[in-house]
């Protein structure tokens, strides 16, 4: 992976996801091939266009307002973290760049995804859930409930201090993926 987009200086969100999509790749790569092999793991990233618009909508607005990334990494047995890290900014930046040169609509999928493994990736731990307060104090803890069998959801955890990603997979991935050294290195499992 010599070319192509390098990152230095991640963002929280960018920086979770490499380590997620990476450990992705990895248990992908490892595993029994079956009739589908995926080449590339698609990663689907909706990015809040709020604050990207000018002027930025106000706090108060109702609604969603996003667009969709799709960085397609390559399913190598290398995992190269640095340039995964590259190419989730760089379709992010793309993104939004399309959106605001006025192109309303998805990024075009450059020979389809085939080949590919898709897995949804968003970045919930700016929304105020701990803010609430229904008329009995604010919530101790917040989770998330949902079918995707693809997925990761990152939020802030309930001190602020840290980010918990709920991650859904498919028994055997998630088996794989929760023995993943890289994830180990960074994380705590429940």
């Amino acid at each position: 992976m010599g070319d192509g987009p390098y990152f230095d200086c991640p963002t929280r969100f960018e920086a979770i996801s490499t380590l997620i999509l990476g450990s992705l790749i990895n248990v992908a790569t490892t595993r029994e091939r079956d009739e589908f092999t995926a080449t590339q793991l698609a990663a689907v990233i909706p990015i809040n266009l709020r604050n990207k618009m000018n002027p930025p909508l106000p706090p108060q607005s109702i609604g969603n307002l996003l667009i969709v990334a799709i960085p397609r990494l390559p399913m190598d047995k290398r995992i190269d973290y640095n340039y995964l890290a590259g190419k989730l900014h760089e379709s992010i930046r793309k993104a939004v760049d399309q959106y605001k040169a006025n192109v309303h609509e998805a990024e075009v999928i450059e020979g389809g995804l085939l080949k590919s493994k898709i897995f949804a990736v968003s970045d919930w731990s700016r929304l105020p859930y701990y803010e609430a307060d229904f008329g009995w104090g604010n919530p101790m803890w917040v989770c998330v409930a949902g079918e995707n069998e693809q997925a990761a959801i990152l939020l802030q955890t309930s001190d602020g201090e840290g980010i918990e990603a709920w991650i859904t997979l498919p028994s055997e991935e998630m088996a794989n993926f929760e023995k993943d050294p890289q994830v180990l290195a960074y994380a705590s499992l429940n």
